[in-house]
């Protein structure tokens, strides 16, 4: 049982260490100072795979945990990256999420990197110790949304875990960001915790998506996706006036704070949600047609989020027009799982 990292565990692997699931494995290396690396024990299933390691020694600083990076463990058919973590300062303890290992491995390798320097952790691995596997689902249900589509492929539950796979396909030339935070899993009416999500480029605009999820309760009886919000795009082709006011942008609102002629450019400053981004914005004078040659002064701690649009003209400008607007689009879709 590992002690010491209850803070830093979920409630169900709290339990599952509570009853005995994991490994333990007290390998402690040298670090390229007075600091030690140890790794106490780890936590696997068909999902994840988990370190808890403590830091030790005389070479210890509140930097040390920033200087140390997890890149990846290897081993029999296995190259899992890290993708996660969480470190206590209080207690020096901290636990890193990998990819999950190949249940054939007999030997894993931990590699990291600290201070321009790598190292390596050789230790045994005991599969028969991962937690148990309760539930492979296989999907074959699809959002559709403005720009693309997410296939949600397959759903697997451990005691310990629950991961949501797809692929999803987009069909836009713009460099566009995604909130999985919308896309929850219902067990029993309740939503379950969301640990992480992420994307790992495909093919031909595609990406493999997983999302995690706390573990489900036992005998789970009804089990749901719901996706509540997710990426929208308005084609708007718009032109509103440039001077200070508030408009509408199709069902997004714009706020105009200044407009501004120096060193050659026109510079107009806007307020609005934090997930919305413009696309082919120019500004309209009587000469003709300017386009958006950059966007500076992004702005925090605000309730609003703050840019200014730089246009290479100094001719009064009339109209600010826009093409299209992205934003973070309701679209309330339920998805049982029997």
């Amino acid at each position: 049982t590992l002690l010491g990292y209850e803070d830093l565990m979920s409630e169900s692997i709290q339990q599952l260490n509570e009853d005995g699931f994991g490994q333990s494995i007290n390998k402690t290396v040298q670090l390229d100072d007075e600091t030690k690396l140890k790794i106490e024990g780890v936590m696997s299933d068909l999902n994840q795979f988990e370190i808890y390691y403590a830091i030790e020694g005389e070479g210890l600083e509140d930097s040390t945990l920033f200087d140390i990076q997890f890149l990846e463990i290897t081993g029999f058919l296995t190259k899992s990256y890290g993708y996660s973590g969480v470190f206590d300062a209080d207690i020096n303890k901290g636990v890193q999420t990998f990819e999950p290992v190949n249940a054939f491995a007999k030997k894993l390798t931990l590699h990291l990197f600290y201070k321009q320097q790598a190292y390596e952790i050789e230790f045994p691995y005991e599969a028969n110790k991962a937690v148990p596997t309760m539930i492979k689902k296989r999907l074959n249900e699809t959002l559709h949304y403005d720009f693309g589509e997410v296939k949600f492929k397959s759903l697997y539950a451990t005691k310990g875990s629950t991961r949501l796979e797809g692929i999803l396909k987009e069909q836009t030339d713009r460099n566009i960001s995604y909130d999985f935070s919308q896309i929850v899993l219902v067990a029993d009416g309740k939503e379950l915790p969301m640990r992480g999500s992420g994307l790992k480029s495909g093919f031909y605009s595609t990406y493999k998506l997983k999302i995690d999820y706390e573990a489900l309760p036992p005998n789970v009886k009804q089990l749901s996706i719901e996706v509540r919000q997710f990426n929208g795009m308005d084609n708007v082709k718009k032109s509103i006036p440039a001077q200070v006011g508030r408009y509408k942008l199709g069902s997004v609102p714009l706020e105009i704070l200044s407009v501004q002629v120096e060193g050659g450019k026109t510079k107009i400053r806007i307020a609005s949600d934090y997930d919305v981004m413009f696309d082919q914005v120019s500004v309209e004078t009587k000469k003709g047609v300017t386009p958006l040659v950059s966007t500076e002064s992004y702005s925090d701690g605000t309730e609003k989020k703050e840019r200014t649009l730089v246009f290479m003209t100094t001719d009064e400008v009339q109209k600010l027009y826009v093409e299209n607007v992205y934003y973070n689009k309701m679209y309330e879709k339920s998805i049982n799982i029997p």
